[in-house]
């Protein structure tokens, strides 16, 4: 039974996920803090403040912490003006005056908003057109001033931590970018690392694969009396007598065209790269293995098994196995020692023939 499997997310794109998530959670906890702790403190002095100021039975004069205004209403929430001096409980004067000299219009949305809650004496949370105040109404036992509103205007505090959560949410956008860069070349950085450490041991798996093919072959051909061993050994410092074995025992014809060329290059790069063109070709080859070098390029040609006209796009893709076989590292390793000579590589198909050829400019 066949089933879809989900995409898999790059590595880069992970850590970039974990560092937004990261800052995004330290912030978000942070702002929560910050405001659960401000508003509780907020509302604590005013609460605080406001008791302390309708506490006037001791007759002490007010400790509070935030400024707290006192307005005036009758039995049927009308704002008494203009507002009287300070009293207590019992409606008579106090000993200092206290009060405003003129109403502000907070102060008349305060009162009618008072008049619509059911419990008084409570601490509430008043959020108004003209503003945000902590308020407590208390019933008086005057007949002509029924009600002593106390109220202290948080309005100022309150954009302020609108402020301060701004300032949050800008510090958890810049730092979630930051993070996210971070997080993706960390990734980039591991993902080289570990591309690097896999190319190392495809190169190494196929660098001891081949000497083991040319072994191999000199073995077959030995056994088949086609090569001299001396002889063999003797030639292994030439690219082309690796494969002598396997060439004779096939009967592949070898046909070298080759001019005397200065060139600068890595001398066992350079062999490596050729070592892998010619397995590919002398492999593959049906009745012949071409080499022809001149000052501007270096080309191996066979006949025989040649890849399909679809397959020679991905010819020098790593791990690709074509209908001929093959890892497709040999060729891709080819390709990349080319290259870091500053040098092309390509391949061209011709009817029964495959052409590899490396142009030095």
């Amino acid at each position: 039974m066949g089933g879809s499997t989900r995409p898999r997310i790059s590595l880069p794109l992970r850590l970039s996920l974990l560092g937004v998530l990261s800052v995004v959670a330290a912030l978000g906890a942070a702002t929560l803090a910050f405001n659960v702790f401000e508003r509780w403190q907020l509302a604590s002095e005013a609460a605080t403040s406001i008791d302390e100021t309708l506490g006037w039975e001791n007759g002490d004069e007010p400790l509070a912490t935030r400024r707290v205004e006192v307005i005036w209403a009758t039995s049927d929430w009308q704002l008494v003006e203009p507002i009287p001096d300070r009293r207590d409980r019992s409606g008579q004067r106090a000993r200092e005056p206290y009060g405003h000299l003129a109403l502000t219009e907070m102060e008349r949305e305060l009162v009618a908003w008072c008049a619509q809650q059911d419990d008084q004496g409570v601490l509430w949370l008043a959020d108004l057109k003209d503003g945000t105040c902590y308020a407590k109404a208390i019933s008086l036992s005057s007949e002509d001033i029924r009600y002593a509103i106390a109220y202290v205007d948080v309005t100022a505090q309150l954009s302020l931590i609108g402020v301060v959560n701004l300032a949050f949410l800008a510090i958890a956008v810049v730092g979630g970018l930051i993070a996210a860069w971070a997080g993706w070349r960390a990734g980039r950085r591991i993902d080289e690392a570990n591309a690097a450490q896999k190319r190392f041991y495809e190169n190494m798996s196929h660098e001891l694969k081949t000497p083991l093919a040319a072994i191999r072959g000199y073995a077959e051909g030995s056994a088949a009396g086609v090569v001299d061993p001396k002889h063999a050994s003797i030639a292994i410092v030439d690219c082309l007598m690796p494969f002598e074995g396997l060439v004779r025992t096939r009967g592949i014809e070898v046909r070298l065209e080759l001019k005397e060329v200065v060139m600068r290059a890595d001398p066992d790069l350079f062999a490596h790269a050729l070592e892998n063109v010619i397995s590919n070709a002398v492999r593959h080859a049906d009745s012949y293995v071409s080499v022809r070098l001149d000052e501007h390029e270096l080309a191996v040609e066979n006949d025989g098994d040649i890849p399909s006209a679809a397959e020679m796009p991905y010819l020098f893709d790593r791990f690709h196995t074509g209908t001929n076989g093959g890892t497709g590292i040999g060729l891709a390793l080819a390709r990349e020692i080319v290259e870091l000579h500053g040098w092309h590589i390509d391949a061209t198909r011709g009817d029964k023939t495959l052409r590899m050829t490396i142009r030095f400019a």
